[in-house]
């Protein structure tokens, strides 16, 4: 306990960062329910071959800053059970950030070979495909929320 108090009296309580997650605290579940219904609809776009450019860059993105939010969490030891999986698959800190580093991995090979993923469907199939798979995937969070 006494390593908490240290490192939060540490801390610039009026530092611009301090500031800006106290003020993020309100949107937090609007933000984790993006990011759940981001990664749903990216890995469908994946599937099914849509726009392999742009859903290979925002994958690499979204890959990134989880790997470096479980390298953190690990690291500062901020999170016990990264949750991933729900009460599924319990994952320490450091091996949700592994599996990431693995993601990320396949990840790039998917950015550098973006060209060669073939689309499955017609254009207007692929959006319509897409909208229906974010609205059921932003029900089912909502709904299980």
């Amino acid at each position: 306990m006494s390593e908490r108090i240290a490192v939060y009296e540490l801390v610039n309580q009026d530092s611009f960062w301090v500031g800006f997650f106290r003020g993020m605290k309100p949107y937090a579940l609007s933000l984790s329910i993006f990011m759940c219904v981001l990664e749903v609809v990216l890995g469908f776009a994946l599937l099914i071959g849509w726009q392999s450019k742009w859903t290979s860059y925002l994958l690499l993105a979204v890959i990134v800053f989880f790997t470096f939010l479980t390298w953190y969490s690990a690291y500062y030891n901020k999170v016990t059970d990264c949750g991933c999986f729900g009460d599924f698959i319990k994952l320490k800190p450091w091996h949700s950030f592994y599996k990431d580093i693995i993601l990320l991995f396949f990840i790039l090979i998917i950015v550098f070979k973006h060209k060669q993923i073939v689309p499955l469907f017609s254009p207007l199939f692929s959006i319509n495909a897409m909208i229906v798979a974010t609205l059921a995937s932003l029900i089912f969070t909502l709904y299980c929320n």
